[in-house]
């Protein structure tokens, strides 16, 4: 019996205030912030304290600013991730951030350097490349890595998408997935598993999350004295076809 507005904040900070701004005029009965990363902006964070003073319900896709929350934290499933891919042999492993300028990829980049450090392998600062979030990011940001004069033999991307443009950029290399380059990325977005080949990925289910906080939402509508409530799922990691043995 409720209508749903969804507003794309598109990772742009500044489009992302007048937004969660606008929302905030409308009259509406609650809000699901997913875009976390608007949080990081002093403008924002005395928006959501205003809302919380008009007693608006709250649900936060994370569990950084004391509302009710529904999360996901992607820090052990990355050291799930890396220790597969050393368990294939890989040592070189590449690492594209499609968030580049924000915080919302700490989790996989913190259980990326932990990983790495507790196999004796080194960070190194060419392996990591910062970029956008989109296909054509990936694209280019996998070149980068593609062309190094040591090249890694894997390559995790925070998200599908960006997975998408490296499967492209091995092809336009010379490379075959997973023989020469194996692939992980992350959300499991429903092309992830139509892609040739089918992307290794890892999921947080989102369908169960987007039910989760809007049951949580619902709760808070209809008594708004409840305790703060948290809930977490666990990530897991999806292996398909787009992972292999290193190539050498």
């Amino acid at each position: 019996g409720y209508h749903v507005l969804v507003s794309s904040t598109t990772l742009n900070d500044e489009y992302g205030i007048d937004i969660f701004k606008d929302l905030v005029r409308r009259r509406i009965d609650g809000l699901i912030l997913a875009s976390s990363f608007l949080l990081e902006s002093v403008e924002a964070q005395s928006t959501l304290a205003r809302l919380w003073e008009r007693g608006l319900p709250v649900v936060e896709l994370n569990d950084l600013y004391g509302v009710d929350s529904v999360g996901t934290d992607y820090r052990e499933a990355t050291k799930e991730v890396i220790s597969y891919l050393l368990s294939l042999e890989h040592h070189r492993i590449g690492l594209i951030n499609g968030y580049e300028g924000h915080e919302m990829a700490k989790d996989r980049f913190d259980g990326y350097q932990a990983s790495l450090n507790a196999a004796n392998l080194p960070v190194e600062p060419e392996l990591i490349v910062e970029c956008g979030p989109t296909i054509e990011d990936g694209y280019q940001a996998s070149l980068k890595l593609l062309r190094l004069a040591s090249r890694p033999t894997a390559i995790i991307s925070i998200n599908d998408l960006l997975a998408i443009g490296a499967l492209r950029a091995a092809v336009d290399s010379g490379l075959r997935v997973p023989n020469d380059l194996s692939l992980v990325s992350y959300d499991d977005i429903p092309m992830a598993n139509y892609t040739v080949p089918r992307l290794t990925t890892v999921t947080k289910d989102a369908l169960l999350l987007g039910r989760k906080a809007f049951a949580m939402l619902l709760a808070r509508i209809q008594n708004p004295d409840l305790p703060i409530q948290h809930t977490h799922n666990q990530a897991r990691l999806i292996i398909r076809e787009s992972t292999g043995p290193a190539p050498f």
